[in-house]
């Protein structure tokens, strides 16, 4: 798309962001004549560094995060089969542990709201659907 590079709307970082919506709409229909796949090599090739944008799937698909263990299951009543993201790094003298799954929406409200009010008032919070 060699006009658009003479395109005075363009000849800036600044100036491509200002003209955004119009830059993106110009460039839309090639991006999708291609692959993921296919831009990625056409991008190595020239030297410019690119990834892919994934969906949540496609991450934990990936053959790194799958060798590194990058997720693992959730024992949670409301999450069966679910799985949730471990720590990233990977510590070989003291390992992170995933031995709690994540909260569910509320299951510390009372305990967090606690240290800034009494009993009484949270209860009145949560009677008036200010709180779960």
């Amino acid at each position: 798309m060699p006009a658009l590079a003479e395109d005075a709307r363009y000849k800036t970082n600044r100036d491509r962001v200002a003209a955004r919506e119009t830059l993106t709409d110009a460039i839309a229909p090639a991006m999708r004549a291609r692959t993921t796949k296919d831009w990625l090599a056409a991008m190595e090739e020239a030297g410019v560094p690119a990834g892919p944008i994934n969906r949540i799937d496609q991450v934990f698909a990936e053959p790194q995060a799958i060798a590194r263990g990058m997720t693992a299951p959730v024992a949670r009543d409301d999450a069966a089969g679910a799985a949730m993201v471990v720590h990233p790094v990977k510590y070989s003298a003291t390992p992170a542990v995933a031995d709690l799954p994540p909260p569910q929406l509320g299951s510390h409200t009372d305990e967090v709201l606690s240290a800034f009010a009494p009993a009484g008032e949270i209860a009145a919070l949560r009677a008036r659907g200010v709180v779960g």
